[in-house]
Order: structure tokens, then C-alpha cells, then sequence
């Protein structure tokens, strides 16, 4: 991503790295009774990663290499409550493997700014044990409809930790703000649930309404994990996500269109000496739309309009909800939208 490009941007080839996944898989699938179902299998991973930094005038060399393997067993039970009804309940286990640029032992230094980031090779893979309880309702006057549940334990959370240190230069001793990315001191409990819904309009009995209809989905996450003694919000995890998008879809005319609306809540970004120094991107709300005109069988217009809503980017220093919190960083980018020709053959 952008963030990442930051710190390696003085050179077009300033790292090479390599990983090597070997991977073995078994499963098997139990039909129990007519209406209940298992599907169990256990994945083997091993994995081996080189790294290693091509000096430049900014960023400093070093390598390392790292190894390491992992049991990832699963469950699903899927149980049929009648034609149009499921239940299901799954337990899996999972690995998260760190980004390369995580990985490389660099050091990027920018003493206009007084800033350092630095890639850390003994960062661990995030592994986590994970519950989800789930049912699914499929008919005509509700459409698809599915609400869960989940709970999730996180073992060895990464995340970007930031602290200052006084360090000496050509101007004497400066004070730096040194960004990281870290593995959490402890376990990371994960739990919440969602809820989906997508229907056609025709209930209705409006002629018109019948090539319509909406799609909305919500999911409430709560993540916390525990970083130098205290509390804070697991990274890029925001605690609410909503989306509502309402479709149209003639066939007869060849005009189709869909406009989506997507919320997300505040996000911690990286975490600081204290609560007044952890980063959050604050919430955001996008409103974008999408037009398609069919002209002939293989010929079609298309527009996409996004952020309507001309939403920015704010990074603020300390939780944004709170009396503390100042703004860090802004970025605006504007409405923006594409209008062009598809050709199919």
C-alpha cells in the first residue's frame, strides 16, 4: 500500500525477498443424518522466508532468514433445518504471515523530518482459533437473509508501533519518531456479529419497483488486545462496518445500475508511547455509483462515479471521539469517475 512505499521509496530495488510455502491438505465429509453434514480437514504449512536490504543512501542493509510450520485443523457442520433454512457452526484455525516489507531488516531515516521506520525480521505469522455460529433463511418473501455470530482468539497480533528516542545526527541530538511494526504482548480476543440481507423489490406489486433491489449487510467487531501494559483497539479493525446498496437491473431496456453506500468506524492506524499519541484513520463514509448501458450484444457504456460524497482522509493523534484527539494528517481526493466503451466478443 501507500504507507509502505513511504519507507522504501528512495530506491526502485532497495530489497529482495523470497518465501517458499510447502503445503499439504486432507479432508473428508461426513453426511451423519439426512440433515446433518461435517466437513473436517487438517492443513500443513512450512514456511521459509529470505530477506534481504539493498543499501541506498537512505535506507541501511541487513538480511535474515526465518522458518516455521503450522497444524491448521477445520470443522464445519451444516445443519439443514428445513429446504429454505440452514444452520452452521464452524471452527477453523488460521495464519496471518506478516508483508514482506514487515519483514526486511531495514532502517529508513529522514532527519528533515526526524522520523525512522524499520522492517522487523522477528516478527511472528499471527495464527488465530476461530467459532462462528451462522443461519441462513432463503424465500421468496424475505429474499436471502443470514445472521452469525463469531468469536476469534489471535495469538501474536502485528501491528505499527510508534515511540520517540533521542538520537544524535549532523545537528546534534534530535528527538525521533520511530514507527515499527510489532507483535502484540498478548492473545487478541475477537467477537461480534453480522448480519445480511439481500431481497428484491417485486413484493412490493409495483411495476416499476420489480427490476430493483437492495443488498445491505452490518457487522460489529470487537477487538482488543493488550500492547505495553495497557488496552487498545486491534489494528485496522473498526468496531462498526455498514453497507446498503440498491440495484437496478432491465433487461428490457439494457440499462442497469447499482448505488452503494459504505461506512466504516474509526480505525487505529499504529500505536504510541500513550493514548495520545496512537494514530487512527477516523470514520468514513463513501457514496459511489455505477451505470451500465447495454447498446448492442457485444457493445456497452459504462459510468462509475466515486465518493460522491468528496469524503477525506483524516489521521488524527489519539482516539477521534475523544476531547484529546488533534488532527495529525489530511488527505482530500475529490470526486472522481470513469466513462468509456466495453466490447465483448
Amino acid at each position: 500500500g501507500a504507507e509502505r512505499a513511504e519507507y522504501l521509496d528512495q530506491s526502485d530495488d532497495n530489497y529482495d525477498a523470497n518465501e517458499t510455502v510447502l503445503a499439504a491438505y486432507g479432508m473428508t465429509t461426513l453426511n451423519l443424518t439426512d440433515k446433518l453434514t461435517i466437513l473436517a480437514g487438517l492443513r500443513y504449512e512450512n514456511t521459509q522466508n529470505k530477506y534481504k536490504t539493498l543499501a541506498t543512501e537512505s535506507v541501511n542493509q541487513g538480511q535474515s532468514d526465518a522458518s516455521y510450520s503450522n497444524f491448521l485443523p477445520s470443522a464445519h457442520l451444516t445443519y439443514r433445518l428445513n429446504d429454505r433454512m440452514n444452520l452452521r457452526f464452524a471452527y477453523s484455525s488460521g495464519i496471518a504471515r506478516p508483508d514482506y516489507v514487515a519483514l526486511v531488516p531495514y532502517e529508513f531515516r529522514d532527519d528533515d523530518a526526524r522520523e525512522i521506520s524499520q522492517g522487523n525480521p522477528d516478527l511472528k505469522p499471527t495464527t488465530s482459533n476461530n467459532l462462528d455460529l451462522m443461519f441462513e433463511s432463503y424465500s421468496s418473501s424475505l429474499g436471502l437473509f443470514s445472521a452469525g455470530i463469531y468469536y476469534k482468539k489471535m495469538t501474536d497480533i502485528i501491528l505499527n508501533s510508534t515511540h520517540t528516542e533521542t538520537l544524535t545526527n549532523e545537528g546534534g541530538s534530535q528527538v525521533y519518531e520511530i514507527t515499527m511494526p510489532v507483535n502484540g504482548d498478548e492473545d487478541a480476543t475477537v467477537y461480534g456479529f453480522e448480519l445480511a440481507l439481500n431481497r428484491r423489490l417485486d413484493f412490493l406489486n409495483v411495476p416499476f419497483l420489480n427490476y430493483f433491489s437492495i443488498y445491505a449487510n452490518y457487522t460489529y467487531t470487537k477487538a482488543e488486545l493488550k500492547v505495553d501494559g495497557r488496552n487498545v483497539p486491534m489494528g485496522y479493525s473498526p468496531e462498526n462496518i455498514a453497507n446498503i446498496a440498491l440495484m437496478y437491473d432491465n433487461p428490457k431496456i439494457g440499462l442497469s445500475f447499482v448505488i452503494s453506500n459504505n461506512f466504516r468506524d474509526d480505525i487505529l492506524q499504529s500505536v504510541g508511547d500513550d493514548q495520545y499519541t496512537d494514530s487512527y484513520f477516523k470514520q468514513e463514509y463513501h457514496l459511489d455509483l455505477s451505470v451500465k448501458q447495454k447498446i448492442t450484444n457485444h457493445l456497452s457504456a459504462f459510468l462509475q462515479l466515486n465518493n460522491l460524497t468528496d469524503q477525506q482522509e483524516q489521521q488524527i493523534y489519539g482516539k477521534p471521539s475523544a476531547d484529546y484527539a488533534k488532527l495529525q494528517q489530511w488527505a482530500k481526493f475529490g470526486r472522481y469517475g470513469t466513462l468509456g466503451l466495453s466490447f465483448k466478443l
